[in-house]
């Protein structure tokens, strides 16, 4: 025995055989709970409805024979692949069955229909979310940013400075700025269509600047602009029978914003999650190193996707 021991390729079959009985008590493999495979009218009723929805007809015999055989291979798969834990530490597999629980057990699904009550006391309570928007009428003269933000500013402060006093049918307006992809004047354009075509920054200064002036520089999503407003439109507080829709949607929000809350609430307790605040301080000492090392599983994940 003590021959056998000292041959170098016993004792390395040796240490292996226990390392290997070692993983396999900290790690066994899953076992699998039901070697058979039935597919029985439960399946068969998802694969018929899911095909007939997809192609808007039913499958033939053959067809539907051959889906069933393709789902048998990849429940094979499926089975084999949970009892070797391939599941475990790979973010497509997790992101999907996150995704999954969040559809499965969203507030949506428990939240009934307010009745007539319920929303004229969510009115009443939050009157001054229901309101119109806001309307405005204004040119514009536009500054491309291109490859230089700072060259783009100045042109625009100085074509402000240029128009000083000068009224916006002036002359002088039409040589200066460059083309801008929509429109260059708006009428009784609302707040969110203005949001959709130049941003939040653009459209919060557009209800600052003072009316029958050209101003700017204002930034926008898309450059830089020299404002002229011709007319603006205050929001007006609006009757519930016509706020209706809007005080519904606030009211469903706010309802399954909360029941959310009282469903994390009892995941928190369940799962009593912890942070170490040492690794956090650490990890983002090491941003850069770390980037770099899980740089190419995000390229692959993104493949996978």
């Amino acid at each position: 025995m003590k021959a056998w021991l000292s041959q170098p390729l016993i004792r390395f079959l040796f240490i292996g055989a226990l390392l290997f009985a070692v993983d396999a008590v900290r790690n066994p493999v899953r076992p699998i709970e039901d070697a058979t495979i039935d597919v029985g009218p439960a399946q068969i009723d998802w694969m018929v409805g899911n095909w007939t929805a997809q192609f808007g007809r039913t499958p033939s015999k053959a067809e539907l024979q051959t889906i069933i055989d393709t789902w048998i291979v990849d429940e094979m798969r499926y089975r084999e692949a949970l009892a070797l834990k391939l599941d475990r530490d790979d973010e497509i597999v997790r992101r999907r069955l996150v995704q999954k629980h969040e559809f499965l057990f969203s507030p949506e699904t428990v939240i009934k229909e307010p009745d007539e009550a319920a929303l004229r006391t969510h009115f009443d309570a939050n009157r001054d979310k229901f309101k119109s928007n806001w309307a405005v009428s204004f040119c514009h003269i536009y500054f491309e940013i291109g490859s230089d933000r700072q060259r783009a500013f100045q042109l625009a402060k100085s074509a402000s400075e240029r128009l000083a006093h000068r009224a916006a049918d002036d002359g002088l307006v039409r040589t200066l700025g460059d083309e801008f992809p929509h429109n260059n004047c708006y009428k009784n354009e609302t707040e969110n269509n203005i949001r959709r075509d130049f941003g939040d920054h653009f459209t919060q200064a557009l209800n600052q600047i003072e009316i029958a002036n050209w101003v700017g520089p204002v930034e926008s999503g898309l450059g830089f602009h020299i404002v002229w407003i011709s007319g603006r439109n205050q929001p007006e507080q609006l009757e519930f029978d016509v706020a209706r829709p809007n005080v519904r949607a606030d009211w469903m929000d706010q309802q399954q914003s909360a029941a959310l809350n009282v469903q994390l609430g009892r995941l928190r307790a369940r799962y009593r999650p912890t942070v170490n605040e040492a690794a956090i301080m650490d990890a983002l000492k090491r941003g850069d190193e770390l980037g770099r090392k899980h740089a190419p599983d995000v390229e692959r994940n993104r493949g996978e996707d």
